[in-house]
């Protein structure tokens, strides 16, 4: 369904009207980009609206660049005015949220716990938890997301977590001699069992006599 704070070309003009020349440049071109139907947007509207998105941690940090690419194609752009509620606490999480214009304020029973601004992401752990809204969304002044449907969401992450499945895989067989006699099925569980655990250059792993 068509929802209704979808933003329409008219909105866009006036929303930006006020912009700097500075801002009517790759800002505009997104939101441009963004407004174009997802079934009719072309590589080009996706390469900008990828730019974008790769900016937004949350995503730059969990998605491979191709994935944030596939991404690009299914998000829509939306506008709450001030006081509007993006959502309430309990609901159904069906959307994805990214900050491409303004400030959301987030409470959870009543209190305020985060005030977010430009490409900052929120709305994604009721995504992943199947669980209903852990707290309440509301704009301050006018806003402009980026919104993804549940579905289109757990369709990529799935996506993503089946191809890194596969080269975790692939490396544990390839690099690990007493790996490689084991059957598939007990090196997915092996893979789905372990935590996945990054360290930046310099970090100490573990010390010398630590259990």
């Amino acid at each position: 369904r068509k929802r209704v704070h979808e933003m329409t070309y008219d909105q866009i003009t006036a929303y930006t009207k006020g912009w700097s020349k500075k801002r009517l440049g790759e800002d505009l071109d997104t939101l441009h980009s963004l407004h174009v139907s997802t079934t009719q947007r072309g590589a080009q509207d996706c390469k900008i609206i990828g730019r974008r998105l790769r900016m937004t941690p949350s995503l730059s940090s969990s998605l491979g660049r191709r994935h944030v690419n596939m991404l690009a194609k299914r998000f829509i752009l939306y506008l709450y005015r001030d006081k509007e509620r993006i959502f309430d606490q309990g609901d159904v999480g069906d959307m994805f949220y990214i900050v491409f214009d303004g400030q959301v304020e987030i409470t959870v029973d009543d209190a305020v716990v985060a005030k977010l601004s430009n490409l900052e992401s929120f709305g994604d752990t009721a995504l992943r938890t199947q669980q209903p809204r852990s707290g309440s969304a509301v704009a301050e002044g006018d806003v402009v997301l980026m919104g993804l449907t549940a579905f289109n969401f757990q369709m990529i992450l799935q996506k993503f977590n089946r191809e890194r499945d596969e080269k975790c895989a692939t490396f544990l067989q390839t690099h690990c001699v007493f790996l490689k006699s084991w059957p598939d099925y007990r090196i997915r569980t092996l893979i789905h069992q372990s935590h996945h655990q990054e360290y930046k250059k310099g970090t100490r792993i573990w010390y010398q006599d630590d259990d």
